[in-house]
């Protein structure tokens, strides 16, 4: 078996604490034969499970919810046991006619009950305004029992079947940056200051890929997915090098200019 301290020296220093508690995790199962529930995880911590898998006899679970799903919910066990990872999917029900929730809101509401980021799976909007989550047994409980309103709209949750709507259209949107700088890029996309934008970045509010980004300078590409604390997650299609500036084309479901 690998030791802690060989794996991880592959991973970068963000991604360390989630290493070791997935080493140990896998260490629970191997060797007193547990069943371990991680809980939700983005694309990149799945990649992580993944490789970190293969130094345990232990096996993997994955359940997103749909065949479209983002996070995923894992469940470790060993490799003699037959496991199921059932989740729950849940319907907002709201007066569309008077108000269109945000994924910002839904998320405030969600923290506001202190219920952990790990209970929480995809946040489906479709164009029209209906919204349905993915989540845990727990997270389902809480809502119904603890959550009225969302902001200052009157909303109920109730648990449906299955995945039931399409995610929002995406705008495909073009704009120019001098620099591929992350916080240029930034800039840009957000249209706020330079200042600002290295400040967001440094307190962590800025991923890449799924991985967060606290240097500045880190370079963007074209294929990248970036995440912004409070301004939706951004895919970078295509980046054009023309008259001494980068053209990006990308796709975002915000709707700015």
């Amino acid at each position: 078996m690998i030791q802690l301290y060989k794996l991880i020296q592959h991973y970068t220093k963000q991604e360390e604490e989630f290493v070791r508690r997935i080493f140990h995790n896998f260490e629970e199962v191997d060797q007193n034969g547990s069943v371990v529930d991680v809980g939700f995880i983005d694309p990149n911590e799945i990649i992580i499970i993944q490789e970190i898998k293969k130094h345990f006899n232990a096996q993997v679970n994955l359940n997103g919810g749909y065949d479209q799903a983002e996070k995923q919910q894992v469940l470790m066990y060993p490799d003699y046991f037959e496991v199921s990872n059932p989740v729950k999917v849940i319907e907002i029900v709201y007066n569309l006619k008077f108000d269109l929730l945000k994924h910002e809101q839904i998320m405030g509401t969600i923290y506001n009950l202190g219920i952990s980021e790990r209970k929480i799976g995809d946040i489906i909007l479709a164009d029209d305004g209906r919204i349905q989550i993915i989540g845990s047994k727990e997270l389902l409980a809480t809502l119904v029992t603890l959550a009225l309103k969302i902001g200052r709209t009157p909303v109920k949750f109730i648990e449906i079947d299955q995945v039931s709507i399409k995610a929002k259209s995406l705008n495909f949107l073009k704009k120019s940056t001098k620099s591929l700088r992350a916080d240029t890029v930034f800039k840009n996309l957000t249209k706020q200051s330079r200042n600002v934008a290295s400040k967001e970045i440094k307190k962590g509010n800025f991923f890449v890929n799924f991985k967060q980004i606290k240097d500045i300078t880190y370079l963007i590409n074209e294929g990248d997915l970036l995440s912004i604390r409070g301004y939706g997650r951004i895919k970078i299609i295509k980046v054009v090098f023309v008259n001494q500036k980068y053209n990006l084309s990308f796709e975002t479901t915000r709707g700015e200019k």
